[in-house]
C-alpha cells in the first residue's frame, strides 16, 4: 500500500494549490479491488484485497481499517459518498450472533500518524476508557464523523464495564441493526452519538439535542414510506452471496451526503444517509444538522456508571480524508467494502438511458439528457430532495463527454462527442442534445453499452464555479437492445423499390 503523506498548509498559495488539486480529483471512483490507493491506519491488522473488494475482517477479535491516501477534499463544499458493503460468512445476524460492524470515518486531512480507535463496539472509531487506565484505548485520531453500520447493536450504547466504558445512549434492552452516527472527538473524550436509527424498526431511533445534551426519540420519521431490512441478509454461515449486486437480496449500498447549508443563523451541514437494499432505496438519516463551529453539550462517561454533562467545541477541518474501519469480537464474519464513489453535491445528476428496441441495421437516436439535471446553486435546505433544486436547463450541453469501460474503470474517449464500440459508432450533438448510434455493417450484437458524463453551466458563487471540472457528473449508462431488423424496405435515392 502507498505510504505517501501530504503536509497540509492553511495559508497562501500552497493551500490554494492543494485545495485545487483536491477538487480536481472529483468525481472519484474506485472498485476497491486493489491496494494501490489505500493505506492502513496505524494499529490496524492486515486487510485483504480481493476481486470482490476489500475484506476488512475475516476472523475473530479484529480491528482493521484503511483510508484513501490521496483523496483530499474541502469541507466547505461537502460531499456525496457511496459504497457497497457486504457482511457474510461465519457469524449470522440473529439476536445473539453477529460481528460488530463497519464504519465510514471522516477525519482531518492535515493529521499524520492516524491511529484506529477502539475494538468491537467502538467500530474502530470511538474510545474505550477503563478503571485501569493502562487498559484504556483512545478513539480515532482527530476524528470528525463516523457513520457506523452496527450489526450487533452496541456501538450506540453507554458502555458500563470495569475494563471498558464509554459515552452513549442509555438503553435498557438489546437493539441490533442500527445506523449510528458519532461526532468529533480525540483520545479518551468526545465522539458523542449524534443520532442512531434502527433499520428493522423505524420507530427505534434516538437523536442528541446539541444544546441540552439529552436524547430524544420524538422526531420526524426519516422516510415517510417506511423501511424494514437487516444490515446483513445472509443468516447462514456461507458465502454464497459474496458477489451480490443490485437486485440480489444481500446487496447493500450506503450513500452519505454531507450538504453545505445554513440553519437559522448557523452555518454547517445537513447529513443524509440513504441505503439501497436489494432493489429498494430508503432514507435512514434525514437532515441531521451539524454546525461548522459551535459549542455542543453531551453526556460524557466519567466512570463506569457516572456521567457528566460536558460542553465541547466542535470545529470542522478545512480539508477531509475518508476511510473505512471494521471490528469483530468472538463471533466474526467477512466484512467487505467495494465500489466507492465520491462526488460534490450539486454536480449534475445523470440518469441511465436505455433503448429497448434498437434497430440492428439502422441508426438509433437517443435523447440522452432527457432525465438528467444540473444545478445553479450550492446551498441545501434541510428536508429537501436535492434533485428538486436542479433543472435540465442548468446542464452545459457542450461539456458532454463519452466514456468507455476499460479494466473496470470509466475513461474518457479521445473525442468527447464520438465513441466507437464493436457494435458501431456513437455521435453526440450539443445542439440537439441527442446521441445517434450508427451500427457497423453486418453487426450481430444483441446489446451494446457506452457511458457519458456532463457538467453544469458556468456559474460562480463565492469563488466556486459550479461549471468547473470538479463538478462533473458521475458516469451514466447508454444501453441499446437490438431486437429487430429495420431495413426491410430498400431505399434508392430516397425512393422505395
Amino acid at each position: 500500500m502507498k505510504q505517501k503523506n501530504y503536509v497540509i498548509g492553511y495559508c497562501g498559495l500552497f493551500f490554494f494549490f492543494l485545495s485545487t488539486m483536491a477538487y480536481a480529483q472529483l468525481p472519484y471512483d474506485n472498485t476497491a479491488v486493489s491496494e494501490e490507493e489505500f493505506s492502513l491506519f496505524e494499529g490496524s491488522g492486515i486487510v485483504n484485497f480481493k476481486p470482490h473488494g476489500i475484506e476488512l475482517t475475516t476472523g475473530a477479535n479484529q480491528t482493521n481499517g484503511v483510508f484513501l491516501e490521496e483523496v483530499i477534499f474541502a469541507s466547505e463544499r461537502g460531499f456525496i459518498l457511496g459504497f457497497d458493503y457486504l457482511m457474510t460468512g461465519v457469524g449470522g445476524n440473529s439476536t445473539d450472533r453477529g460481528a460488530n460492524g463497519i464504519a465510514l470515518v471522516l477525519f482531518d486531512a492535515s493529521v499524520k500518524d492516524l491511529k484506529i480507535g477502539s475494538k468491537t463496539a467502538g467500530l474502530g472509531y470511538s474510545y474505550s476508557n477503563a478503571v485501569n487506565t493502562n487498559q484504556a484505548v483512545p478513539g480515532f485520531t482527530k476524528g470528525f464523523l463516523s457513520i457506523g453500520l452496527d450489526l450487533y447493536g452496541d456501538s450506540k450504547n453507554r458502555k458500563k464495564l470495569d475494563n471498558e466504558f464509554r459515552n452513549g445512549i442509555e438503553i435498557p434492552s438489546k437493539q441490533n441493526n442500527h445506523i449510528t452516527v458519532r461526532g468529533q472527538g480525540d483520545k479518551l473524550e468526545g465522539y458523542p452519538v449524534y443520532i442512531s436509527q434502527s433499520v428493522t424498526n423505524i420507530e427505534e431511533r434516538y437523536k442528541l439535542n446539541l444544546h441540552t445534551g439529552e436524547y430524544t426519540q420524538n422526531f420526524e420519521t426519516p422516510d415517510p414510506n417506511g423501511f424494514r431490512f437487516k444490515l446483513r441478509e445472509n443468516n447462514i454461515s456461507n458465502e454464497l452471496d459474496l458477489n451480490a449486486s443490485f437486485g440480489h437480496p444481500s446487496y447493500r449500498r450506503v450513500i452519505v451526503s454531507l450538504l453545505p447549508a445554513k440553519k437559522l443563523h448557523d452555518i454547517g451541514f445537513y447529513l443524509n444517509v440513504d441505503m439501497i437494499y436489494g432493489n429498494k432505496t430508503s432514507r435512514i438519516i434525514n437532515s441531521f444538522f451539524i454546525p461548522s463551529e459551535d459549542m455542543i453539550k453531551y453526556q460524557e462517561a466519567s466512570s463506569t456508571t457516572a456521567n457528566v454533562l460536558k460542553e465541547k467545541w466542535i470545529s470542522t477541518p478545512a480539508l477531509f480524508k475518508v476511510g473505512f474501519t471494521a471490528t469483530t469480537g468472538t463471533i466474526y464474519q467477512k466484512q467487505i467494502i467495494r465500489n466507492i464513489k465520491i462526488n460534490l453535491p450539486f454536480a449534475p445528476i445523470v440518469k441511465d438511458v436505455e433503448a429497448p428496441n434498437a434497430c440492428i441495421d439502422h441508426t438509433t437516436t437517443i435523447d440522452v439528457l432527457m432525465n438528467s439535471i444540473g444545478f445553479d446553486t450550492n446551498k441545501y435546505v434541510g428536508g429537501q430532495d436535492i434533485a428538486s433544486l436542479g433543472s435540465n436547463e442548468h446542464l452545459d450541453p457542450f461539456s458532454f463527454q463519452f466514456l468507455t469501460l476499460v479494466d473496470s474503470e470509466l475513461r474518457n474517449t479521445l473525442e468527447p462527442y464520438v465513441a466507437m464500440t464493436e457494435a458501431g459508432r456513437y455521435e453526440y450533438s450539443p445542439i440537439t442534445k441527442q446521441v445517434v448510434f450508427i451500427p457497423k455493417n453486418g453487426m450481430t450484437s444483441t446489446e451494446d453499452t457506452i457511458y457519458f458524463s456532463i457538467k453544469n453551466k458556468r456559474k460562480v458563487i463565492g469563488g466556486t464555479d459550479l461549471g468547473g471540472e470538479q463538478y462533473r457528473s458521475e458516469g451514466a449508462k447508454i444501453k441499446l437492445n437490438f431486437t429487430h431488423t429495420c431495413n426491410s424496405i430498400i431505399m434508392v435515392n430516397g425512393s422505395a423499390l
